[in-house]
């Protein structure tokens, strides 16, 4: 047995920062090795390759809780969990909020992870979304950090 979650948000990390098109409209054209642009849990205060502070917009994924508890056969063996993770795409701005960059980027997150279904570790998993949101944060300074959120239940059986 091992914690499905932790293979889960390696292959995530893996699907989003390898795909060419979706770092393209992170990052635009910039430098290679400019900034990994998607993040698990936070976003740093650095960027871990560029040593930057990471540019808008960028990803940022967590681990939000779990759709059941795990499931048990009669031995006593868990066979399945369906843990949740919260993808938001980040983006900032001082004057009005437009969504159509990020939903761009939104609509590329989702043709990589929706419906997939693979098998990491001994592990097979079976994506798919099934809620979305729209969050915010004002920061002191009166600078807005706006986003787009996908939420996605990952259906592992072990």
């Amino acid at each position: 047995m091992s914690f499905e979650p932790l293979e889960i948000q390696k292959w995530i990390f893996d699907t989003l920062v390898n795909d060419v098109t979706l770092q393209t409209l992170l990052a635009g054209v910039k430098a290679p090795n400019y900034q990994t642009g998607v993040y698990s849990e936070i976003a740093p205060e650095k960027d871990p390759v560029s040593g930057y502070i990471p540019q808008y917009p960028y990803v940022v994924f967590s681990r939000n809780g779990s759709d059941i508890t795990d499931e048990f056969v009669m031995c006593g063996s868990r066979y399945q969990t369906i843990p949740i993770y919260r993808i938001t795409v980040w983006e900032n701005n001082n004057g009005s909020i437009s969504y159509q960059r990020l939903k761009t980027i939104t609509d590329r997150i989702d043709q990589l992870l929706q419906g997939q279904q693979t098998t990491e570790s001994g592990i097979t998993f079976f994506s798919q979304r099934y809620d979305t949101d729209q969050p915010f944060e004002i920061s002191n300074d009166g600078r807005v950090d706006y986003g787009l959120s996908l939420l996605y239940k990952f259906n592992t059986v072990i």
